[in-house]
């Protein structure tokens, strides 16, 4: 999967485009080591604060800007904000603390997620009321994958 991640060729005709301040997850490949995510990202889109449940977790972006901001651990106190445009790369681990991604221009982003150990949940911050919860992993499906995604229900 990591060459997959590395030679990864965008065809963005084949995934179908969230409405504004929406994100798109396809599931690209999977096994019981890894996954390959790609996520389409409308603008005024975000990702709320999260960790990865013991999944460590390379993005590249392969089109538009993105946002990165990352948190202590406990005290969720800002420890930077960074934005990465074109073929950047980040990583996020369980060791890495917290982060939350948001797509804050104009125009459509496209990155790619390669999760070592499949990411079935993550722990997620609503900033709006002060709580952790836990959200479970949902795929959304692209032009001819339905039928090649079933096997992963």
């Amino acid at each position: 999967m990591k060459k997959s991640f590395e030679n990864f060729f965008l065809q963005e005709e084949l995934y179908p485009l969230p409405v504004d301040g929406e994100k798109k997850r396809y599931l690209l490949e999977k096994d019981h080591e890894s996954e390959l995510i790609l996520m389409v990202w409308a603008k005024g889109s975000m990702t709320p604060i999260h960790d990865h449940a013991g999944s460590g977790c390379w993005t590249r972006l392969l089109k538009g800007d993105l946002k990165e901001k990352t948190y202590e651990r406990g005290s969720l106190r800002l420890i930077s904000e960074e934005s990465f445009n074109h073929d950047g790369i980040t990583y996020v681990d369980k060791d890495e603390g917290l982060h939350q991604l948001m797509n804050e221009s104009g125009s459509f982003a496209f990155s790619l997620h390669l999760y070592v150990q499949p990411l079935s949940h993550c722990n997620v911050y609503d900033e709006s009321t002060g709580l952790w919860s836990i959200m479970g992993n949902h795929y959304d499906f692209y032009e001819g994958s339905e039928n090649e995604l079933s096997r992963f229900y």
